[in-house]
């Protein structure tokens, strides 16, 4: 496309300057003049008797190239579009804009009729606000005293806080904003959405009323600065209005408040007031108490969640398995064995350097801790740092895989300055949602990752834990150097966590597929997801994007004190879990569209493939175990290539050479074929008297190669009756069928050649000579490849034409395309996205024609046999997948469902079970708890309702009554395996058929 694009500019300017060298009569074709034809082509009928400007005519060429351009440049509906119908209205927005400088009623006498009351208020806070005089103001905004006042001072709008008009904003009187009489006065500053106001402030002074400054002003609305004494406040409305923002852009609280100040003045900020230190505060605390309600730890839930740590503020995967919550009882116990990856845990591991703390010179307080210590993603303090002192600082790790070094090629410059270089998060790998995270002290280590894992076990499982983990009965987990990191896993447990020692029993570790290109080839068959069985087309990459949301916070909390830092991390990652639940219908559902599809193709080409390798070949294959092994330190495994089967390039080119050599010795016979062709001749016309007509027509000088000997499939199909050649025409359909055949059979014996030439080209050929050397080798491959691709279209071709039908339908015998020659290469480790394609026809072509492949050399054989394993591991892979998203779906809608019962639940609670009760007592309601647990409960139903019917939508199916999970979904699958009772019978149909048509 580029060079496309390059050539295009270059042919255009040329032209453009052929134009302006043209004489001045010659009609010009520069875009002016189309401009001006496609406006007077758009007139109507009545305009259309002045002359149109016709452009002259382009070349092809230059037609060509203003295509490319036009494609590459150009968008249907763009902005330009968009932009071109606003033009013409500028003038009648800025009229608008600047008419609310000033209006037509300022300075008149106000509605309200008092004496010298002008109209001299305005506020832009309110809609279709009418001016009015102070007095009037003043009442319209009691319950809106954070309003501006636009003041006319004859010549313009002054801005003004309302208490400069006369206005003191009372707390505590009543809850309408009523005035107190009592009230005395103070100077204070209040910090709303639409700028800083430093305005007059009173507190109810009545008898009786001894509550304090804060409790009136967060009764109002008003997050004070200060407990005793506050002198700044923050609306309810700006800290969620920031909260948003921040969450959403990771915008800082410093660009947040400057924005806010610069709303009060934007030409002399410095006069407006900075509250910024007492807004870090305020905004942190806000922080945690929305994570408290949001939770519903202000409702006290820990109650309905026994099994969980208590004090939990952040959002789970509601998709994952829960014992009570998500899954019945009963179904942990009635899976098959072959079906128990159903309720597998899937997990993944990995740590990230965008996160840094970097060292504080001053204003750095040691015991600042996390105000929801313990209850977010990272662990306590006191119990983590222990830890580190103890063996994260001992600990010294070495990996052996030379490909992927994440422990010691990490650039140490990065963490100059830092006292905290990372973290290191666990996330539910197949929905992305975090579960746990510790901070790194000297990069990535694996003392780090095993107390992020144990915590990550011990909080999902928190009461009587060790005895619910066994429920699980795998649990699948993906990190970086999972290859290095399993060996001395246990031995680290058992001495740092003895009481889930057990558990790593049940723990799989594996690589996650784009990282597992960057190990080495043994790590690519003992650690792949691609042929774990049980795992669906689980990838474990996901945490990657989620780091990339993450790192967005690294420039605002890189300074922030330890416990600052802690509450926005988990803050903001449990905004990232909440955006991931709110999708996770919508994410199932397009999976699930897409493993439909998947499957379906997978079995069809796994089933050909079957039938094409034999009966004998396949139910040997399927006794053997698939699991890989470990000996003689490396892995085997049946996925793998074994080495001694690979032929070498001299072997391989003899081969070659060999078929060359009977080609030649056809060739050579070319000198006699005119000769041959002669005879022929009068054989044909003592045979077929009846092609002395069509022999008259022979053009006596052409080449013997280009002779037409006037087989069937060279004389019309039309005329073959009336030549009595129709006998001949089933002859060489027969013929031709098996040229077909000998051609994919070699084309695919080829292209196994060319995997193992160009994968040893790669390992072994260094410098030009050994490089020029291997190049003649895979040349002459492609040389092959292109002679056998041709034979086939043209044996095909003359099947066409013998059976005069229509290409698309010639179903035995399918198009070869480029794309057609294309396989999953057997003989190296899978790459990126194998999983998700299936070989081309070419290698189960002909499943029913009874191609024997008993003639194959060792490496043929092998070769397809691994061919084979990976083709049914594919195939499993997506029948596993599809069958976990259904389930996932399911337990998304029993979590869904048991959270709104557990919200109905909350709405009926007393004083008493308050975890976070008021400090007083006095005119306490729970009204507020009630409505908000009512109001998350319908949420919850709605949502549960929403994903119910999209997983009806995408197909999904519940278990009937009194139907198991291993019912429902064994009835639910396709057949796997061939019949192949029914192979034999269609071969028996079809031979029966060709005997009957040689007959």
């Amino acid at each position: 496309m580029k060079q496309a694009k390059k050539q295009a500019k270059k042919r255009t300017r040329h032209h453009e300057y052929d134009d302006l060298n043209a004489s001045p009569s010659a009609p010009s074709p520069i875009p002016a003049a189309q401009e001006t034809a496609t406006h007077l082509e758009e007139h109507d009928e009545s305009q259309q008797k002045c002359p149109r400007l016709e452009a002259e005519p382009k070349s092809p060429t230059i037609q060509a190239d203003e295509q490319v351009l036009k494609r590459v440049y150009t968008k249907p509906q763009g902005a330009s579009a968009f932009m071109d119908a606003f033009r013409p209205k500028f003038g009648d927005i800025l009229h608008a804009m600047l008419a609310t400088e000033s209006l037509p009623t300022i300075s008149e006498h106000c509605s309200c009729g008092m004496t010298d009351a002008l109209r001299l208020c305005h506020c832009n806070d309110c809609s279709f606000f009418e001016p009015c005089c102070a007095s009037c103001f003043i009442k319209r905004h009691q319950g809106m005293p954070y309003h501006w006042v636009e003041f006319w001072n004859g010549t313009f709008f002054e801005r003004k806080d309302i208490s400069e008009i006369g206005h003191v904003i009372t707390y505590g009187h009543d809850p309408y904003g009523g005035h107190c009489p009592y009230a005395k006065p103070l100077e204070f500053t209040i910090v709303n959405l639409n700028g800083v106001h430093k305005t007059k402030v009173g507190f109810c002074a009545c008898f009786g009323k001894t509550q304090e400054r804060f409790d009136h002003l967060i009764k109002a609305g008003i997050f004070p600065a200060t407990v005793s004494a506050p002198q700044i406040g923050f609306t309810f409305t700006l800290l969620k209005d920031f909260h948003l923002h921040t969450l959403t852009s990771k915008k800082s609280p410093y660009d947040y408040l400057m924005a806010i100040r610069q709303k009060t003045s934007n030409a002399f900020v410095e006069d407006v007031p900075n509250p910024y230190s007492q807004f870090l505060r305020v905004q942190r605390i806000w922080r945690a108490l929305t994570l408290i309600k949001n939770s519903g730890q202000a409702h006290n839930v820990d109650r309905f969640f026994p099994l969980r740590r208590p004090g939990n503020v952040m959002v789970v995967c509601f998709a994952c398995p829960e014992p009570g919550f998500n899954i019945p009882d009963e179904q942990w116990n009635s899976l098959d064995d072959d079906l128990k990856f159903l309720n597998t845990l899937f997990i993944m591991k990995d740590g990230h350097f965008g996160l840094q703390r970097l060292a504080k010179t001053s204003m750095d307080d040691p015991d600042d801790v996390s105000l929801l210590e313990g209850a977010g993603l990272f662990p306590p303090d006191k119990e983590y740092n222990e830890y580190v002192r103890n063996v994260v600082a001992y600990s010294e790790e070495k990996t052996t895989c030379s490909k992927f070094n994440a422990l010691e090629m990490q650039n140490k410059m990065k963490f100059k300055g830092a006292i905290i270089t990372g973290v290191l998060a666990v996330e539910c790998m197949r929905h992305i949602i975090f579960l746990s995270m510790v901070d790194l002290q000297v990069g990535e280590r694996y003392a780090n990752a095993d107390f992020c894992l144990a915590y990550f076990l011990k909080r999902f499982l928190f009461f009587q834990w060790m005895e619910r983990a066994k429920y699980f009965l795998r649990i699948v987990e993906t990190y970086d150097v999972a290859c290095q990191y399993y060996v001395h896993l246990k031995k680290r447990f058992k001495s740092n966590f003895p009481d889930l020692a057990d558990v790593i029993d049940i723990i799989r570790l594996l690589v996650p597929k784009k990282h597992l290109d960057g190990h080495k080839d043994d790590c690519k068959y003992g650690f792949s997801l691609n042929y774990e069985e049980g795992v669906g087309c689980s990838h474990g990459e996901g945490i990657e994007e989620s780091w990339a949301e993450s790192k967005q916070s690294g420039g605002s909390t890189h300074q922030m004190n330890h416990g600052h830092r802690h509450d926005t991390l988990n803050d903001f990652h449990n905004y990232w879990n909440w955006n991931k639940l709110r999708r996770l219908g919508q994410s199932l559902f397009d999976g699930l569209q897409k493993a439909y599809k998947k499957r379906e193709s997978m079995i069809d080409h796994f089933i050909g493939l079957c039938i094409v390798r034999g009966e004998e070949n396949v139910k040997k294959w399927e006794t053997e175990k698939t699991e890989a092994w470990f000996k003689d330190r490396e892995w085997h495994s049946v996925y793998r290539l074994k080495q001694s089967k690979l032929p070498s390039q001299t072997a391989i080119f003899q081969a070659l050479e060999g078929a060359e050599k009977a080609q030649e010795a056809t060739n050579e016979a070319f000198s006699s074929l005119a000769v041959e062709i002669l005879s022929w001749r009068k054989t044909q016309l003592r045979s077929l008297p009846q092609f002395k007509a069509l022999l008259s027509t022979i053009d006596p000088n052409v080449n013997a190669e280009d002779d037409i000997l006037f087989l069937p499939s060279d004389i019309d199909r039309s005329s073959h009756e009336s030549l009595g050649i129709v006998s001949l025409t089933s002859m060489e359909f027969r013929l031709r069928e098996g040229q077909a055949n000998d051609a994919v059979t070699s084309l695919c014996n080829v292209i196994l050649y060319s995997m193992v030439l160009h994968d040893a080209k790669t390992a072994h050929a260094r410098g030009v000579y050994q490089n020029t050397r291997a190049l003649k080798f895979i040349n002459a491959v492609k040389g092959k490849k292109t002679t056998w691709i041709a034979r086939y279209r043209e044996a095909r071709a003359r099947l066409l034409a013998l059976t005069n039908s229509d290409p698309k339908t010639l179903d035995d015998f399918p198009e070869l395309t480029d794309e057609d020659t294309y396989a999953k290469n057997a003989n190296s480790a899978r790459n990126i996205g194998d999983g998700a394609k299936t070989d081309s026809w070419i290698w189960t072509f002909g499943r029913l024609k009874g191609l024997s492949q008993a003639e194959q050399d060792d490496f043929v054989f092998e070769t397809k046999k691994v061919q084979w394993f990976r083709a049914r591991a594919d195939m499993m892979r997506w029948v596993e997948e599809l069958e976990l998203l259904e389930e996932e779906f399911r337990r998304l809608i029993r979590r869904l469902e048991k959270m709104a019962s557990i919200w109905e639940s909350l709405a009926s609670m007393s004083t008493a079970a308050l975890k976070y009760p008021p400090t007083s007592s006095s005119g306490t309601t729970l009204s507020g708890y009630s409505a908000y647990a009512s109001r998350k409960a319908a949420m919850y139903h709605k949502m549960a309702e929403k994903e119910r019917q999209r997983f009806k939508d995408a197909g999904g199916q519940w278990p009937a009554e009194n139907e198991s999970l291993s019912e429902h979904v064994r009835k639910r699958r396709p057949a796997l395996a061939v019949n192949w009772t029914e192979v034999d019978k269609d071969l028996e149909n079809e031979e029966l058929e060709e005997v009957e048509l040689d007959t």
